[in-house]
């Protein structure tokens, strides 16, 4: 309250931010411009310290946004536009849309290709709020996001104790370029030398035998180690909750678990596991891993389609049970029989010349008929077969 007066003092947004940065703190200063909705884009100072990037009003030099670096969640710059053509003949539409985009590129802040966008948390000082900032070409456009993007890195460090700096550091190295196409190398050799043991299959007491066992176990050692630092980067949630992370544990686990312990029943089985290591690729790779991605999304609408066609080739059983139990037991003497027999037709496994045209021939008894004439064709059997190949396949 005034003390003269009694009343309320107003306060600014301006008094809220508070003043300019000191020259000191200052790593980044530029005459830029700011996208403001509904006003287009408008001259700020921008300047970027170590725990914020401040907007200033260039005339009055007062505080008009700050964005606080601990919260900031991206930083990119916008997209290149394709180039456009010159000439007196007419553009394709696909060029003058090119062209239009370029022209709204000064009022789309998601078009202009000398602006870089700064993104926050939800939760954090900014409440979401995205911010983009256009500079004088694209080269300084990019050199101001690497510098937000670094700067933010660091103030997302400070305050955090020791073993939390340590993991985000870890947690980094692990998840760059090189480290994941060594451990993608990694998983393809060991899957070459498991198929070249399975190629020479060595007996015990060989040299190859030995070596394959040394070389196992090198791997086992290997993916350990790589399974370790895994855990310590993303301990605990984010490990949890990745599939690839769990599956790595799972295999490593049962390959340690065949190792230690050679006289558990059913170790060779347990070593059959080293095979699906090279499933692992699969996490590593992103081309990969879209494709079973995609294939995972579509189990659903395949188990729905599946279901159709079981449900068809019962139905199709049940009558081929009635209809040839007693000319053909060996194939639709009961419902299982009959049924697997159903999917051999739809596998087109020989089924004509071993199921249905034998079927021709044979009398209700299963005998072979005396009137039956090489070449004739049996109507019932013709229908049967060639509309259940026909719904099915």
């Amino acid at each position: 309250k005034n003390a003269s007066s009694g009343g309320m003092t107003a306060v600014s947004s301006e008094t809220l931010m508070g003043s300019a940065p000191d020259p000191i703190d200052i790593l980044r200063q530029a005459d830029l411009e700011k996208f403001a909705n509904g006003v287009g884009w408008i001259q700020r100072v921008v300047m970027l310290t170590e725990s914020k990037v401040v907007l200033v009003d260039p005339e009055s030099m007062k505080v008009k946004d700050i964005v606080m670096l601990e919260d900031v969640t991206e930083v990119a710059v916008n997209p290149k536009l394709p180039a456009s053509t010159s000439g007196n003949f007419r553009r394709p539409p696909s060029l003058r849309r090119n062209s239009k985009d370029k022209e709204e590129a000064g009022r789309d802040p998601h078009k202009d290709p000398m602006a870089f966008g700064i993104h926050t948390s939800a939760e954090g000082y900014n409440s979401g709020k995205a911010y983009y900032i256009r500079c004088p070409g694209r080269e300084e456009a990019e050199e101001w996001a690497d510098a937000v993007h670094d700067t933010s890195e660091r103030a997302k460090l400070q305050g955090m104790d020791q073993f939390t700096i340590l993991q985000k550091k870890m947690a980094a190295m692990y998840d760059s370029k090189p480290v994941q196409i060594s451990v993608a190398v990694l998983i393809t050799l060991n899957f070459l030398a498991n198929a070249a043991q399975a190629e020479t299959n060595p007996v015990e007491g060989e040299f190859s035998y030995d070596f394959f066992n040394v070389l196992d176990l090198a791997f086992t050692v290997l993916f350990t180690i790589e399974l370790c630092v895994n855990l310590f980067a993303n301990w605990f949630w984010a490990f949890v909750n990745d599939g690839w992370s769990m599956f790595d544990f799972v295999v490593v686990a049962i390959s340690l678990t065949a190792l230690g312990v050679e006289d558990l029943p059913g170790v060779s089985t347990l070593r059959l596991m080293r095979a699906f290591r090279v499933m692992r690729l699969f996490g590593r790779l992103a081309s990969l891993r879209q494709i079973i991605n995609s294939l995972t999304a579509s189990i659903l609408p395949v188990m729905n389609a599946f279901l159709i066609m079981l449900l068809v080739t019962s139905i199709y059983a049940i009558l081929a049970v009635n209809f040839f139990s007693t000319r053909q037991p060996e194939f639709f003497g009961r419902f299982s029989t009959a049924l697997f027999s159903m999917f051999q037709v739809c596998t087109g496994d020989a089924w004509a010349s071993e199921i249905a045209r034998p079927l021709m021939s044979r009398n209700t008894t299963g005998q072979e008929s005396e009137d039956f004439v090489e070449g004739d064709l049996d109507p019932l059997v013709v229908f049967f077969f060639l509309s259940f190949t026909v719904i099915v396949g």
